[in-house]
């Protein structure tokens, strides 16, 4: 698949572009505040673990309109196989493993070109890095 931005280049797997991976949560009733402090610390311990990682947040949705998600994740990585590599990680996985069945009612997940300015804002080491 190829994708393009609005300045008209192309990206087979995102290419030389930042990839921004949103994941929304809603949580099962039963769910516990302590439950999701125990998820929050799970998620908390990947960006020492993923080097793939270039900027990473999480966190209870702050709930500002109706109709939100319970949680969000956005991560942000370099290309489509950094995106691959991120979530096939063995930390991903045994969180996704030990969370999903007891928590997530639903989650639903985009993954989305970055535009340059804000990538250089969400990350910007790795902004100055590349020049």
């Amino acid at each position: 698949m190829r994708w393009k931005c609005p300045a008209g280049r192309f990206w087979a797997d995102g290419g030389d572009s930042v990839i921004i991976h949103h994941v929304a949560f809603e949580w099962f009733p039963t769910v516990t505040d302590a439950d999701v402090a125990d998820f929050d610390t799970a998620l908390g311990a990947l960006p020492a673990l993923v080097p793939e990682l270039i900027s990473y947040t999480h966190g209870v949705a702050l709930r500002l309109r109706a109709g939100t998600s319970d949680y969000g994740v956005v991560a942000l990585v370099d290309s489509a196989s950094a995106l691959h590599r991120y979530l096939d990680h063995p930390t991903h996985a045994a969180i996704t493993a030990e969370f999903a069945p007891r928590m997530f009612k639903t989650r639903t997940a985009v993954q989305l070109h970055c535009a340059p300015e804000l990538a250089s804002l969400l990350a910007p080491n790795r902004a100055r890095d590349a020049t």
